[in-house]
């Protein structure tokens, strides 16, 4: 029995000596239409062609699983917290020579770096309002006041106002984070 096959772009041609009588037999297998000639000359072939289905479309049966596309649709759940289930966040302002830093944790605490107290770091994640899981924070000085917003893990934004001039706890200001006022919740609607 002899038989050739060729294969040039996605079609499959196979040649097959005829034994049954002379006919032509199309066939429709999922994702495939294969045409089968038969008859007594040799010469009858057997084709195959691979066609790629449209998108969506299972096969031949007439159901489709093409997915909608839904500009209008909600959208989806928030997705997981990154790797470490949190993110840092760091800014600075300057007043004069001072650089003042803010580092927020993103697990709880957040801190300002003034660079005239002892200690340096002052955590003012303790005053009242304080929203905790703080992913970020921006900073920024007018006058004798540093403001500090914060954004939490959950959206919540709020913000303190401390006062960095006289130097806290010189003068009768208190030191950190006495210096600073209760959180005020910013946050916008949703």
């Amino acid at each position: 029995m002899a038989v050739a096959t060729a294969i040039t772009g996605g079609v499959v041609a196979l040649s097959l000596p005829a034994t049954a009588q002379a006919g032509t037999e199309v066939r429709t297998v999922q994702g495939h239409r294969v045409t089968h000639t038969t008859g007594h000359a040799p010469a009858a072939l057997v084709t195959a062609t691979t066609r790629k289905p449209p998108v969506g479309d299972d096969g031949d049966d007439g159901n489709s699983s093409r997915k909608k596309c839904c500009k209008k649709c909600p959208p989806g759940p928030p997705g997981p917290p990154g790797p470490r289930g949190r993110g840092d966040g760091i800014d600075t302002a300057f007043q004069g020579n001072n650089k003042f830093i803010g580092l927020a944790q993103g697990n709880g605490p957040t801190f300002i770096r003034d660079p005239r107290t002892t200690p340096k770091w002052n955590d003012i994640s303790t005053l009242a309002n304080y929203p905790g899981n703080v992913t970020d924070v921006s900073l920024a000085v007018m006058g004798n006041n540093l403001h500090v917003t914060v954004r939490s893990l959950t959206g919540l934004v709020a913000q303190t106002t401390c006062v960095v001039n006289p130097t806290p706890g010189t003068g009768g200001n208190p030191a950190w984070p006495g210096n600073c006022g209760a959180f005020v919740n910013l946050t916008p609607p949703l």
